[in-house]
């Protein structure tokens, strides 16, 4: 129960319920570089679906989108068992030459539609994009699960207004633009790699299970199979009725693009600031919501109706991007898979079916208005049924955004860490959860950052006393005594350890006390140490003005204002242990 209870508490300790604990958490460790994937989505608007004037670019988009499912197959296949450095350098060099090449290749095109440019274009751009997008899952792969989910729906809604600009421009400016992306994404790839290894000290990487490796192979085939029948489906919407790309206007180019991005920052102000719950049932009912709106309006074949209908599939087949990518990212983080395999597979079974359904309604579509209510309905009965399908319950052993669990998971969490019997009820397959520093999180109600320390372990630790010593020794015997270790790294001996454990406890009273954030607790412990506001930036990876504002905050709350008092609460605390 124990250990359940703490794996628990690390799920969810990333789930911020405020603009302020947002902005305290997330805001701090953003950097422009972590937002590259927006140049690959551009592109992609760019050069494959020309810049969505219409649902797609007919078959240009859908013979590019064949050709990389082929390439990213064979890349699963050559990469099963991970890549060596060498071969992400050559891969990295090649996918920025092929996608640059491809969209100079269409620049020409427009200038000069008598060279028959378009069928290179398409193979070089499809060649270039399975690792020109791919190689952004190895960044994601090393963020905790905010800020993957920040950083997936955030980009995919940049990307959309983004896209809506592109979708005003004139062609020759659009590839002009495009011809830059590539270059955008990689540099963009390289600085945000660094800036996690330059940060690492600080704010440590999430660590990593193989939950999944349990998982039976019937529910992961079951689920991919139910996804790849959602796909179909949405194939067959988006060249529905008749096989033809249906042309948006303005009008709809910018519903198209702001729905996009409206859905994709509501999922995280609903999660991440409001603090709402997550599920991927609910995320799916959305998609089936949209697409079985976007059929019925198509059926009706009255075009101002139609247009509209085009929009709402184009919506559900785009905003389906964040989707797929956080749940290949979540599955990944809690697998021995490599994540680019695991996004290779998620993609095949994302393209593959899509397009499959694109060309049969193409080639094989309705004639008349009876035949087009009748496919018409059987899409949406279709589209109903993997409603129930795609449910939470798919996975026995751990459920998709399982991070972001509903606000009564999160204070039977809590409640449980607190000590109370009967307050947490661990679900199947939690058996042999890791204890960690969220604990401490969840125990105080706060939501925390990730800056991890030594103080971070014995934080994550002494929640657990609340349940018994047994269970105080199991969470320190799990967590490794990653303080000590930490300590020897830095040259100090015994009695220095035990100072810091002393300030360590008068911190973690006073944040349990006052609610103070983790991040709130080591503000505390440098500026008791002594520390200046520039060492606190630097150690901390923020700027001097976030941390007067830190400063400030954990003054309001204990109500002080000097550096003084603030020891002096800390005395006082150890008086009272």
């Amino acid at each position: 129960m124990a250990q359940a209870a703490a794996r628990a508490a690390d799920e969810c300790a990333v789930h911020t319920n405020s603009w302020r604990a947002f902005a305290s958490v997330y805001l701090p460790r953003m950097l422009p570089c972590f937002f590259g994937l927006v140049a690959v989505r551009v592109w992609i608007q760019c050069c494959v679906y020309d810049r969505y004037l219409a649902t797609d670019f007919g078959a240009y988009s859908t013979t590019a989108n064949l050709l990389r499912v082929l390439l990213i197959a064979a890349l699963v296949l050559y990469a099963r068992r991970g890549l060596s450095s060498r071969a992400r350098t050559v891969l990295d060099w090649f996918s920025v030459t092929a996608m640059t090449l491809s969209a100079v290749m269409l620049l020409l095109q427009v200038e000069r539609p008598e060279w028959a440019l378009a069928p290179g274009a398409v193979v070089l751009g499809a060649l270039g994009l399975v690792w020109g997008g791919g190689m952004w899952i190895r960044f994601f792969a090393r963020l905790d699960a905010g800020e993957a989910l920040v950083y997936a729906f955030a980009c995919l809604a940049l990307s959309s207004l983004a896209g809506l600009a592109v979708g005003f421009m004139p062609p020759m400016a659009a590839y002009a633009l495009a011809v830059l992306m590539p270059t955008l994404s990689i540099v963009s790839y390289w600085a945000a790699m660094r800036a996690l290894d330059a940060r690492a000290g600080v704010i440590s990487e999430p660590r990593t299970d193989a939950v999944y490796d349990g998982e039976s192979k019937a529910a992961i085939i079951r689920l991919l199979a139910g996804v790849a029948l959602l796909e179909f489906a949405l194939g067959v919407a988006r060249g529905f009725p008749f096989g033809d790309s249906i042309a948006l206007g303005a009008a709809q180019q910018v519903a198209n693009q702001a729905g996009v991005a409206l859905l994709s920052l509501g999922v995280v102000w609903w999660v991440l600031v409001r603090g709402g719950g997550l599920r991927f049932s609910s995320l799916w009912r959305i998609e089936v919501a949209l697409m079985i709106a976007g059929v019925v309006a198509l059926s009706s074949l009255e075009p101002a109706l139609m247009s509209w209908g085009a929009v709402a599939v184009t919506i559900a087949n785009t905003f389906k991007l964040g989707i797929l990518w956080y749940c290949a990212y979540d599955f990944a983080k809690h697998s021995s898979w490599p994540a680019y395999v695991v996004l290779g597979v998620v993609w095949i079974v994302h393209m593959l079916p899509r397009e499959v359904g694109r060309w049969a309604i193409w080639l094989w579509g309705p004639t008349s208005q009876g035949a087009v209510e009748a496919v018409g309905l059987m899409v949406c009965l279709l589209a109903l049924s993997l409603a129930f399908v795609l449910r939470d319950t798919s996975f026995r052993t751990r459920p998709f955004f399982a991070a972001f669990r509903s606000a009564g998971y999160r204070e039977r969490v809590a409640a449980s860490l607190r000590g109370e019997a009967g307050a947490f009820d661990a679900p199947a397959g939690t058996e042999g959860m890791r204890a960690s520093r969220a604990a401490a999180a969840m125990g105080t109600g706060a939501a925390a950052g990730k800056a991890e320390s030594a103080a971070g372990a014995e934080m994550a630790a002494a929640p657990a006393a609340a349940a018994g010593a047994e269970a105080e020794a199991a969470a320190r015997a799990s967590l490794g005594d990653a303080a000590s270790v930490a300590d020897d790294r830095l040259g100090q001996g015994p009695s220095e350890r035990s100072a810091l454990a002393s300030l360590d406890e008068r911190c973690r009273r006073l944040a349990q006390r006052y609610a103070l954030t983790e991040r709130e607790a080591d503000m505390v412990r440098l500026i008791a140490q002594g520390r200046s506001k520039r060492f606190i930036a630097q150690q901390l990876f923020i700027s001097e003005n976030t941390v007067k504002g830190y400063t400030r905050n954990v003054y309001q709350k204990l109500g002080i204002h000097s550096k003084q008092a603030l020891i002096d609460r800390l005395n006082d605390e150890a008086d009272a242990s």
